[in-house]
């Protein structure tokens, strides 16, 4: 069933309640994910590749992970939204940052099941009422920093048309790791989506923690 929520700019709070209601919904699958892998825009690529790739086991040092959350300048200070939902918004604009970290079973297969996870978001976005002409999914490989080293997670980028007829724009990478599943969402009206900006939280310091 279509779902609705508060018609609000859906580069905030509304996306972070359209993706955890799509975390939960767990028994839908969305069809697009037999699709081919693309090379999603903010997907980088080193001689050496990452230090851990999806195949790859990332060590934790016994507790669990977290992210270490930037500031940059002209973002606002972190808002935890609910529980393991973290976001930081750019000051007088309709851009935001979202960090998740949630409890999950563990899984044998980090790729499928990153993109599993992924696609859940683009169901919802599909199935929202509050937005329309969604785009095919592009699923791809991202790094991410780490106190490990770099990281591979699967990459999501879509775009969708709000209620307010305005275009937005989200990549939103994931990583399965133990008994968690870590994301990133970085959402921002299309023409106001930046590689620096999405670059530029790295250099901001944001990193995971293991």
């Amino acid at each position: 069933m279509p779902q609705r929520h508060l018609r609000r700019p859906l580069a905030s709070l509304a996306v972070v309640l359209l993706l955890a209601a799509a975390g939960a919904c767990a028994e839908h699958d969305d069809p697009s994910t037999g699709s081919p892998v693309g090379t999603a825009p903010g997907a980088k690529e080193t001689e050496s590749g990452p230090d851990v790739p999806l195949s790859g086991t990332v060590r934790t040092l016994g507790g669990s992970p977290s992210w270490t959350l930037p500031e940059p300048k002209g973002w606002s200070a972190p808002s935890e939204r609910q529980d393991g939902i973290v976001e930081i918004s750019e000051k007088g604009g309709d851009s935001s940052l979202t960090l998740f970290r949630w409890k999950q079973r563990r899984v044998d297969d980090a790729e499928g099941a990153g993109r599993r996870w992924l696609s859940k978001y683009h169901y919802s976005l599909v199935h929202n009422l509050d937005t329309t002409k969604v785009s095919d999914p592009v699923y791809g490989t991202t790094i991410v920093a780490s106190s490990a080293g770099t990281l591979e997670f699967v990459s999501l980028d879509v775009t969708f048309t709000s209620w307010n007829g305005r275009r937005y724009r989200s990549y939103y990478v994931a990583r399965h790791i133990g008994d968690h599943v870590f994301a990133l969402m970085y959402t921002a009206p299309r023409t106001d989506w930046s590689q620096e900006t999405w670059d530029g939280f790295a250099e901001a310091g944001l990193e995971l923690q293991v």
